[in-house]
């Protein structure tokens, strides 16, 4: 089980609502993604 909290909507920028598939799906498939690196979640964005 993996817990993710998230202020505001910089980690899913840009990922939210891809064809209608709601926010929190959007959310899912980005933390997923072995594709992407985990330092990727740790930044900083303004």
């Amino acid at each position: 089980m993996q817990r993710v909290m998230a202020f505001g909507d910089s980690l899913t920028y840009g990922k939210g609502d891809k064809d209608g598939e709601g926010y929190i799906d959007g959310l899912e498939d980005e933390l997923n993604n072995p594709n992407r690196s985990k330092s990727e979640f740790l930044e900083l964005r303004y």
